[in-house]
Parts: C-alpha cells; sequence; structure tokens
C-alpha cells in the first residue's frame, strides 16, 4: 500500500524507533532528499496500486 504522511513516519512499525534518530545527520541521502522534490513519484507509480495482478 502506498501513502503520504505529512509530516514523514517517524516510528518503524509502530515502535519506539525514529527513522529519524536512526540515520546520521550528515548522511548522503539527507541531502538529496532536500534537494529533490520526489513527490512526482506518487504520479508516476499510482497505477501499480490498488491494481489486481495475477
Amino acid at each position: 500500500m502506498m501513502g503520504f504522511e505529512d509530516p514523514p513516519q517517524e516510528k518503524l512499525f509502530g515502535v519506539n524507533v525514529s527513522l529519524d534518530q536512526r540515520v546520521r545527520a550528515n548522511h548522503p541521502l539527507r541531502q538529496v532528499a532536500r534537494l529533490i522534490d520526489f513527490d512526482f513519484v506518487y504520479d508516476e507509480v499510482k497505477a501499480c496500486y490498488g491494481a489486481n495482478i495475477k
């Protein structure tokens, strides 16, 4: 299932694991996420969700 959360998910699987705390502050993907708006992906893949795949 695909969804959009604002603010993003903070706890992984409902346990006390904070995704924000688990990824170091200087991780390269944090910079990528700040520079690129990935919201376009939702429109690109929406046909793949909710479809009956046989």
